[in-house]
Order: structure tokens, then sequence, then C-alpha cells
């Protein structure tokens, strides 16, 4: 395959290729050092928008094509995938490309599988097991959690760097792949399922990372409203309160009140609850 020399201003990423996350802009330096120094070893792969359209979308190198442009660079050596006209064969190979080099959120692989299953490509279970070398169990978990997001979210979920920090300059309206998952956890495992509608509509706006969600949990499990949750949120500093308790301890209390363990712990924490927990103090054990 031949290298063509293309304007970077004519190329542009699809909303599955990953923007260098905050947590990786070290590595971006690093690169444009390597390719200032000693230039480009590995053209980035490109596919045309259409026939007789002049402009192309990245399947891989979006590193490069990221450090080239903090270069200054005006075009960049390209192997250009002719062969790649459908969006079929770009999500196919673009999505390869993420799972091996990135992590990826199980909402945003299900809203990828879910698209391949479409009457469009009509991909079953047992191929994409087969093509991306996951068990088919897997893959219908991922569809299954991404169609647990209403309808009218699932266009704004995008995928989003930085785990549980970013947010706080996302785009208006759109839901980060992780808070997403976050919330789903939040309504089914935690029993939050009734501000279900709240909490999606919360994160569509802007200013809302992961860890605030966490926060927002625990308040809704003590019972507060949304707002009230919110108020305390922007009134409050929020922290994280690690505890090392009793097996045997956690266990009796979880089988006495029917609770999951971080409601019972809360409800001990905010006096509800009566009941002492053992408590271990990691320093006055000895180590073999």
């Amino acid at each position: 395959m031949n290298t063509e020399d293309i304007s970077i201003d004519k190329i542009h990423r699809h909303e599955n290729s990953r923007v260098d996350p905050l947590t990786e802009l070290n590595k971006i330096d690093t690169l444009m050092n390597s390719i200032k120094q000693f230039g480009l070893f590995h053209p980035i792969h490109v596919m045309k928008d259409g026939i007789g359209q002049d402009t192309y979308t990245i399947i891989m190198g979006n590193r490069r094509l990221k450090s080239c442009e903090k270069l200054g660079w005006k075009t960049i050596p390209s192997f250009v995938h002719y062969d790649v006209v459908a969006y079929k064969d770009f999500l196919l190979r673009n999505t390869s490309e993420n799972i091996e080099r990135k992590n990826i959120d199980e909402v945003e692989l299900g809203r990828i599988f879910y698209e391949l299953t479409l009457e469009e490509t009509n991909m079953q279970p047992s191929e994409l097991s087969v093509r991306f070398g996951m068990p088919v169990i897997r893959i219908k978990r991922a569809i299954d959690l991404y169609l647990k997001v209403p309808e009218e979210y699932r266009a704004k979920i995008k995928y989003m760097p930085d785990g549980g920090n970013l947010g706080k300059n996302k785009k208006q309206g759109n839901i980060p792949a992780h808070v997403a998952q976050k919330i789903i956890n939040m309504t089914k495992r935690r029993g939050l399922g009734t501000h279900k509608k709240e909490l999606w509509e919360l994160a569509s706006k802007d200013g809302f990372t992961g860890k605030d969600f966490n926060a927002i949990a625990l308040l809704l499990n003590r019972g507060f409203t949304v707002n009230e949750a919110l108020s305390v949120l922007h009134d409050c500093k929020i922290i994280t309160l690690k505890l090392t308790v009793s097996r045997k301890s956690i266990t009796s209390l979880i089988n006495k009140y029917h609770l999951p363990m971080y409601q019972l712990i809360a409800k001990i924490l905010s006096g509800k609850i009566k009941d002492n927990l053992d408590l271990i103090d990691l320093d006055t054990i000895k180590k073999p």
C-alpha cells in the first residue's frame, strides 16, 4: 500500500476515534519530540468519506495525527484504505484498534456492537465474537447494557478521556460513556431507579464528573432528593472514607437488615442503624 501526503485539515475523527486523554498528554509530548527529531516512521490510516470526496476519516493513528497537528504540519503521510467504503468496514477496523490499544467502556462497546447487529450490517454476536476475540456472553451483555440507556440519550453518549475526572469541559449535551455506565449501575444496583430520569438529564448538563455522581448516589441513598443532593454537592466538600471491617461482622449485619453493604455502612455512619461494625486497624496486624 502506497502512502499519500494528505492535508491535515481534510482529515476528521469519527466519534469512535480516541481524542488524546488527559492522562496521556505526556505520551503525546514524547511522540511529538520523537517526530520532530526523527520524522514520522509510521503513516496514519484513513478512509475516504465517499466516492468523489476529498475529505477523509481517520481509522488508525489518532495520536500521530494529533502530534503532527500540534507540530504545525500541514500534510501527513497516510495509507488510504480505498477498500473501506462501507461504515461497517470502518467500524470493524476502528473498533479493533480501540480494543487493542485503549480501555473502552462497556456502554461504548455496547453501542458499537448494537450498531453492527442492525439491519444495515446484520452481524450476529457469534460473528462479532470471532472478529474481536471476545466471548459471546460479553458481547450480548454490552449490548444489553447499552440498551438500558433511555433512547433519547443514546446519541449523546461519547467517549471522553480521563475516566472519573473529566466533565468540566465536555460539550453541552454530551454524556461521557463512563458516566452513562455509572448511572446504569446506580439505578440498578443501588435501588435509585425512581431517580433515573433526573440522573440522565443531569448527566447531559455541563460540569458533572463521574466522582460527582458517586457523591450524588450516596446522598440519594440517604434519602436526599436530587435537588438537595446538588445543593450539598455545591456547598460541601465530599470526601471518601475507607473502612476495613471484619468479614464476619459485615456479613452478619447484611443478613440482619437485608441491605447492600454500601447502604448498610451509610446507615450506620449516619446513625440510622445503631449496630457497630468491627473495624480493623491494619497497622496492628502482624505481617508474616
